[in-house]
């Protein structure tokens, strides 16, 4: 949802959802049965949300999300489908346990060895990451694991270096130069990733926020406390669990992020420079960003379900059941039954949209109409402009002697077939002709009563009077009766 004035209510049983601004104001009515609905997403920053609406998300399970601009989270509702005190004592135990040691160091290995394939993705050295690598395996300590996930990031983030931020070539003179490639990941103002000032930051940002939320759902749905940290340590109002786990799902969101710069092209409006130069992604782009929240649902639930059972293994209680995934579920089906893989989510596609004014647009087509009539006007005067200053340097075709002979030749060729096919009534059809005996006859005569007398427009029958016209043969007699009546 995003706009202006949302509101979200229950009416006769339905989850009635309002957004948009102006004509691309849209409201949508969602059944309890086999609703199309996994997220609810809120983007803006004015509207309501009813408590019977609230009432309604949580009887189907169903997360609401409220995010800020720069993709902080304002406000989420997950419900806890799990509860076991004995999980989240193994959890508050596991920081200074060997068990929380072992959980940090699978969580950093398998973020280290996402981040060597996302360099292989983009083209670079991926032999850059394995000492990291070979460090995050060998880890016996949480300082360790640490020390191995800031040494991987150098050379991750160094392969990034110079990757280029697309944008449309009348906008390219509009946007700060830094903003087209990519430098580091950090920001020029606070020196950290936070505060971005480009866009693939502010990108990046944007996506590890919601990654972080999704994270915190799945941390809540099976029974774990998202603030109780195992990595990052224990911070006022900060998940500091969801950001341990969200850890091994990164790369994901980094590879989402390397193709989305490769295949799009952006426009200015995708983003804003604040007062104090601060990077922000606006709509629609915004709107494209938000519509990948279950996908990284999907990508992190594995790890969140692996945590939990690495920490049930320590505390000596049973491992919780896979609500998220499903496999224990699926592994516990008869032989016979059908058991298909999950497919893996992917991220949403972009929509399309206009080249000039990024509105949406159906699939097909680059322009929206108003955009594609204007740029079909500025082609025809481009194109009759260049034809004018080709005439005047004598450069355009027809001013060339062979063209110009073909014209005549083209043109005698039908006059001559005219001449044929018609009848003249008496006297030559040539041009000369009707200059000499007819055209003389009509200057007094008006042009209403000429298209009288010959059937033609009372328009043609102006400019024949004037010379600039020569009608057909068979016009002639009229035209010479109709000048000899006006003389009488």
């Amino acid at each position: 949802m995003s706009g202006y004035r949302v509101r979200v209510h229950v009416e006769r049983g339905r989850l009635v959802v309002c957004d948009g601004i102006g004509e691309q104001r849209r409201e949508r009515a969602y059944p309890r049965i086999g609703p199309e609905l996994s997220r609810l997403v809120v983007l803006a920053q004015d509207g309501s949300i009813s408590l019977a609406a609230m009432r309604w998300l949580a009887g189907l399970g169903i997360p609401y999300l409220h995010l800020d601009r720069d993709g902080r989270l304002l406000a989420e509702s997950a419900q806890v489908r799990l509860d076991d005190a004995r999980l989240r004592r193994a959890q508050a135990l596991a920081g200074s346990s060997p068990a929380g040691v072992a959980v940090a160091r699978e969580l950093i290995t398998r973020k280290v060895r996402g981040q060597r394939s996302v360099v292989d993705h983009l083209g670079g050295d991926p032999t850059t990451i394995d000492p990291s690598l070979e460090l995050a395996l060998a880890a016996s300590s949480l300082d360790e694991v640490r020390r191995a996930e800031s040494t991987a990031a150098l050379a991750y983030w160094a392969s990034w270096s110079g990757l280029a931020v697309q944008f449309h070539r009348r906008d390219q003179d509009n946007v700060p130069a830094h903003w087209l490639r990519f430098v580091r990941r950090g920001s020029d103002i606070t020196g950290n990733p936070r505060s971005a000032t480009d866009p693939t930051n502010a990108i990046l940002n944007y996506l590890y926020a919601i990654l972080e939320a999704e994270t915190t759902i799945a941390c809540r749905a099976i029974g774990l406390d998202p603030g109780l940290g195992i990595v990052h340590l224990d911070a006022p109002a900060r998940a500091s669990l969801a950001l341990d786990v969200m850890e091994a799902a990164r790369p994901d969101v980094d590879r989402y992020v390397v193709d989305l710069l490769r295949t799009r092209v952006f426009a200015a409006r995708d983003f804003m420079e604040t007062a104090q130069g601060v990077c922000r992604v606006m709509p629609p782009l915004r709107d494209v960003l938000a519509g990948t929240v279950t996908t990284w649902a999907g990508h992190v639930a594995p790890h969140v379900e692996d945590v939990a059972r690495r920490l049930a293994d320590a505390g000596g209680i049973p491992a919780p059941p896979t609500l998220l995934t499903g496999q224990r579920r699926r592994a516990a089906r008869p032989a016979s039954a059908p058991t298909h893989a999950p497919v893996p989510p992917k991220p949403l596609a972009a929509p399309n949209r206009c080249a000039d004014c990024g509105v949406e647009i159906p699939g097909g087509r680059r322009r929206c109409d108003s955009c594609h009539s204007r740029a079909n006007a500025q082609h025809l005067a481009r194109a009759a402009r260049v034809e004018a200053e080709a005439r005047q340097v004598g450069g355009h075709p027809s001013s060339r002697p062979e063209v110009r002979e073909r014209i005549a030749a083209s043109q005698r060729e039908q006059w001559e077939r005219r001449q044929a096919a018609e009848p003249t009534s008496g006297f030559g059809s040539s041009p000369s002709t009707f200059r000499r005996l007819v055209l003389p006859r009509i200057q007094s005569v008006s042009s209403s009563r000429l298209a009288a007398a010959t059937g033609l427009s009372p328009g043609y029958c102006a400019l024949v009077r004037r010379g600039e016209r020569i009608p057909a043969p068979r016009h002639w007699a009229a035209l010479q009766l109709t000048g000899l009546q006006a003389l009488e």
